[in-house]
């Protein structure tokens, strides 16, 4: 409760229950806190629309990329039938030659996509989060794992997650979907942006690890800004406090 007693966070504070004041919903009963100026992302229909409105400007092509075919020039950048004076990589957990010395890891997670007859009244967010979809379903989430890193949904995450959300809620839910992911993450858990050190044309974009849905909106403004001589990259994010890397490489 600290935390939340200082006066800069009191604006995103709509109310601290020290009793249960959910009850008929979800297990609180010692409370909680309900935080104002949240919410979240529907990522699939964002990234749909996106998509769309990009097609209909002709910006956008769907294909896979493929590095092998990146042409290097100190002016300009090739890939196939276009050019370009610069090349962002914003290629998450995939390979890449280029930034081989970059240490993005990735982190898997699943998450389910469950019903129940009663509408919730929150996103609650206990062990696990459970927020609305566009399908009038839930989405619970997420799994952390480090090191099995199968391309396919698990058992064990599921019982984890359906563990979860049984200690959270009341009211009764039937899992109907369930889903994985790759997440890049970087050791110090902050995104990397910056220039590469051999080619000054080819920039990264990467590691935004858990809290990408957040982060991408404001640090693409960052690395837009830097790109356009506006300001500099933040030392924080900045690809340069792996430079020892490079010599490894």
């Amino acid at each position: 409760m600290g935390y939340s007693a200082s006066p800069q966070n009191q604006k995103f504070i709509a109310a601290i229950h020290t009793k249960s004041a959910y009850g008929d919903q979800v297990h609180d009963d010692f409370g909680g806190l309900v935080a104002n100026q949240s919410g979240y992302v529907d990522v699939p229909v964002f990234l749909s629309s996106v998509r769309t409105w990009l097609s209909e400007k002709g910006s956008f092509v769907d294909e896979w990329f493929d590095e092998s075919h990146v042409q290097l020039d100190a002016e300009m950048i090739s890939y196939k039938q276009w050019k370009a004076s610069a090349i962002i990589f914003c290629t998450g957990t995939s390979a890449s030659r280029l930034w081989k010395a970059l240490p993005v890891k990735p982190l898997k997670g699943e998450t389910l996509t469950i019903k129940m007859e009663t509408a919730l009244k929150l996103i609650y967010n206990r062990g696990v989060f459970i927020v609305p979809s566009a399908t009038s379903q839930y989405k619970v989430g997420a799994t952390y794992e480090v090191y099995q890193l199968t391309e396919a949904i698990t058992d064990r995450a599921r019982i984890e997650l359906e563990m979860g959300v049984g200690s959270l809620l009341k009211i009764p839910f039937q899992t109907v979907a369930q889903d994985w992911g790759m997440r890049p993450t970087s050791p110090d858990r902050r995104p990397m942006l910056g220039r590469h050190p051999d080619f000054k044309n080819v920039i990264i974009f990467n590691g935004l690890g858990t809290k990408g849905v957040s982060l991408a909106p404001y640090f693409a403004g960052h690395l837009a800004n830097w790109l356009t001589d506006a300001a500099e990259i933040m030392a924080a994010v900045n690809i340069n406090r792996f430079k020892a890397l490079y010599s490894k490489s």
